[in-house]
């Protein structure tokens, strides 16, 4: 499954990357915007973040989800710039970074598409005046809790524990948008990034995390 902005659309791709079709191209009866980030979760369902071009003063971003019956909804939305999402082990939260707003919020889920307030789960970290900098974007959780969020401009990936608690930031030498780990091997993490212009700029990172 891979969010397509460019079809505004979550698309549906064989193992040999050919594609089979289009698995939601609207919600609530609306057509989705620019589908950024998603995850499946132990019933077969989909949640997205669709940003929809978001700003802080219009926080139109939303989250999406796709049931196993095909029928799509909105599960939240007024998000400045949703991006990168994941859910935490034991099924319990959403956990979902809002970009413009420099931090990762949580949602209590409810049932399958159905979830409660949201609070926050982490800031992200300020430079040493204070401001925030570098949009965070992709989002991953280990399987012991700790939550990965690549950490845009700043270069930089962070690591939280399950509470929210920032452990360590581990330098990246480059803008990083995407994080993920291999399924078998959960000490080194994979990374996505590189410059923001000219052909062959994009990189793909591989980083052994010590504990």
């Amino acid at each position: 499954l891979v969010c397509d902005a460019s079809q505004r659309a979550i698309v549906k791709l064989s193992s040999a990357g050919e594609q089979l079709g289009k698995l939601a191209t609207r919600s609530d009866g609306y057509f989705l915007r620019a589908p950024n980030n998603l995850v499946v979760d132990s019933d077969g369902g989909v949640y997205f973040s669709d940003p929809g071009y978001a700003r802080i003063r219009n926080p139109i971003g939303r989250i999406h989800y796709v049931a196993r019956d095909g029928s799509v909804n909105v599960v939240a939305q007024e998000l400045a710039f949703p991006e990168g999402l994941g859910l935490t082990p034991d099924g319990s939260r959403l956990l979902v970074v809002e970009s413009q707003n420099q931090q990762v919020l949580q949602f209590e889920l409810l049932s399958p598409g159905r979830v409660g307030p949201k609070s926050i789960f982490a800031e992200l970290p300020k430079n040493t005046g204070g401001e925030a900098d570098g949009f965070a974007n992709g989002l991953t959780v280990r399987p012991d809790g700790r939550v990965f969020v690549a950490h845009g401009d700043r270069q930089h990936v962070q690591m939280f524990s399950p509470d929210g608690r920032l452990l360590k930031s581990i330098e990246i030498g480059a803008s990083v948008n995407s994080v993920a780990f291999r399924s078998d091997d959960f000490s080194r993490i994979f990374a996505t990034g590189g410059t923001r212009s000219g052909n062959g700029s994009g990189q793909l990172f591989e980083v052994k995390i010590a504990e």
